[in-house]
């Protein structure tokens, strides 16, 4: 929609990077928020409600590593 906060160069450059760690990490949903700036990541794994928020798209994908490793691990000790 014109007049959105992400409608221009840089909210579209953003926006690409989020589709490119949601291809990188396929149990995440990962977005953009034009207003906050920043990057948002929910899991889709475990039992729900898990998310991150970070304006460096780098931090937010460590984050999300290591969740998911902390998931995996949990998983294997039942």
């Amino acid at each position: 929609m014109s007049g959105e906060p992400d409608d221009d160069e840089y909210g579209q450059q953003q926006h690409r990077i989020a589709q490119e760690l949601e291809r990188a990490h396929p149990s995440w949903m990962v977005l953009f928020g034009g207003y906050s700036k920043g990057f948002w990541a929910f899991a889709l794994f475990g039992p729900g409600g898990a998310y991150f928020g970070h304006q460096d798209p780098r931090e937010l994908e460590r984050r999300m590593i290591e969740a998911e490793t902390e998931h995996r691990n949990a998983t294997r000790a039942r």
